[in-house]
C-alpha cells in the first residue's frame, strides 16, 4: 500500500484524488476481513435453525372472555391483536326465538318448598290411619298409604314437573247393616307443574288419574280424573293469596272451590294456612334448626267414591264421606326422616251407593294417625 501512495505522489496527484485512491484501495480490504465470502448453498444442507423472534405481547389469561365482531362471546387464550379478522365461522344453528327469562332469586325461593332436595326424589311418605269402629252402625277403617314425589326435568321447560305416584289400602271393620267389601284400594299418579307467570303470580296446575276400587269390580267408574288449577298471588315475602278450583270427580262432590291465604310470621315460628277445604294453623315449639317440633290444628274433608262388587254380584259405586278435626305434632328435620302424629274427631259420616240401596250413616268416631316423611 505504501508503494501505491508513493507512485501517486510522484504522478503529482492532488490531495482529493489521493484520498479517493486510498478509500478505493482500503474498503475492499476491510470488507474481506469482516465478512468472509459465503459458501455456496448445498441441496443436502440441513434446514436453518429456527430464528428467535422478539417476544410477543402477553397472552390473555386462560378462560378470558372476548367478544368477536359478530357479538358472540367466546373463551380464548389469544392476545387481542391475534383475533381472527376474516369471516366469522359458521355457528351451529340455535333457537332463534326469545331466550326464556331466568328465574330470579325471589321467584325461585317461592317455588322451592321447605326441605327441597337435590336430585329426582323430593319426598317419600308412609302413613297409617285408624278410625275406630264398633256397634251395628259403626264403621272402622284402617288405612296404609305410601306416596312419593319425583322431580322430572324436561328439556326447555322450567321448573321441572312433579310426578307423585301413590298406593293405599283400606281395611274395613263392619258395618253389619251394609255389604261393603272388606278392602278398598286407591292408586294412581299425580302430575303437577308449579310455574311462575310473572313477579307476583304463580300457577299451581295438577292432573291425577286415580283408580278407586275393591279390585273385584270391573266397572270403569272406578277410574277418576282429578285435578286442580290454583293461582297464587305473592303479596309479600310472608303472605300469599290463593284462588282456584279442585276437581275431585266424586259421585257426591265433583268440584270444590280453593280459596284462602297463607301467612308465615317473620320469625318463622307461626304458619297460618286458611285454605278451604283443608285449613291448618301451626306453631313451632323451638327455634329453627336441623330439627324442629311443630304442633298444629286443622280440618280435613275425607272419603272417596269406589267401584265395588255387591254381595248379590251387581256392580255399584260406594261413596264414603266424613269431616275431621285434627290435632297434630310433627318433627321436621332438614335431612332424614320427619315424623307426624295426629289425633282427631270424625263426624258427619255418610255411606251412599249409586244404586241408593243400603245407604247409612256411621257413628262419629276417633281418629289416630302416624306417618314417616323423607
Amino acid at each position: 500500500m505504501r508503494r501505491l501512495i508513493s507512485q501517486a505522489r510522484a504522478a503529482g496527484a492532488t490531495p482529493a484524488r489521493w484520498l479517493i485512491a486510498c478509500l478505493a484501495i482500503g474498503m475492499p480490504h476491510a470488507a474481506a476481513q469482516q465478512f468472509p465470502a459465503a459458501t455456496p448453498p448445498s441441496l443436502f444442507a440441513p434446514p436453518p435453525a429456527a430464528v428467535a423472534l422478539p417476544q410477543q405481547m402477553p397472552l390473555a389469561q386462560a378462560g378470558q372472555t372476548s367478544v368477536a365482531a359478530s357479538g358472540i362471546e367466546r373463551v380464548s387464550g389469544m392476545a387481542p391483536q391475534q383475533e381472527w379478522l376474516g369471516p366469522e365461522p359458521v355457528e351451529p344453528p340455535v333457537y332463534a326465538g326469545p331466550a326464556p327469562a331466568a328465574p330470579n332469586a325471589l321467584t325461585q325461593s317461592r317455588l322451592t318448598p321447605p326441605g327441597a332436595k337435590e336430585g329426582m326424589l323430593q319426598r317419600a311418605s308412609f302413613t297409617g290411619t285408624w278410625l275406630a269402629g264398633g256397634g251395628s252402625e259403626g264403621l272402622g277403617i284402617s288405612t296404609l298409604d305410601a306416596r312419593a314425589t319425583l322431580a322430572v326435568p324436561i328439556p326447555g321447560v322450567w321448573p321441572p314437573f312433579l310426578v307423585s305416584p301413590g298406593f293405599a289400602v283400606h281395611y274395613l271393620d263392619g258395618p253389619t247393616v251394609s255389604d261393603l267389601p272388606a278392602r278398598l284400594y286407591d292408586t294412581g299418579v299425580e302430575f303437577r307443574w308449579l310455574t311462575p307467570i310473572n313477579e307476583r303470580w304463580t300457577a299451581d296446575l295438577a292432573i291425577a288419574p286415580w283408580l278407586y276400587s275393591d279390585f273385584q269390580s270391573g266397572d270403569s267408574r272406578g277410574l277418576r280424573i282429578q285435578g286442580r288449577g290454583i293461582g297464587i298471588y305473592n303479596w309479600s315475602e310472608t303472605t300469599k293469596f290463593l284462588l282456584g278450583v279442585v276437581y275431585l270427580d266424586r259421585e257426591d262432590v265433583s268440584l270444590l272451590p280453593a280459596a284462602g291465604f297463607m301467612w308465615n310470621s317473620p320469625d318463622g315460628m307461626t304458619k297460618v294456612e286458611l285454605l278451604f277445604p283443608r285449613p291448618r294453623v301451626a306453631w313451632a315449639l323451638g327455634p329453627p334448626g336441623d330439627a324442629q317440633w311443630w304442633w298444629y290444628v286443622g280440618t280435613e274433608f275425607g272419603g272417596g267414591s269406589y267401584a265395588i262388587l255387591r254381595a248379590n254380584g251387581t256392580e255399584d259405586v260406594a261413596t264414603l264421606r266424613d269431616y275431621r278435626l285434627l290435632l297434630g305434632l310433627e318433627r321436621q328435620v332438614t335431612t332424614g326422616l320427619s315424623t307426624r302424629t295426629e289425633i282427631g274427631y270424625v263426624f258427619g259420616r255418610e255411606v251412599e251407593y249409586l244404586s241408593d240401596a243400603g245407604n247409612f250413616s256411621p257413628d262419629d268416631t276417633l281418629l289416630l294417625r302416624g306417618g314417616l316423611i323423607y
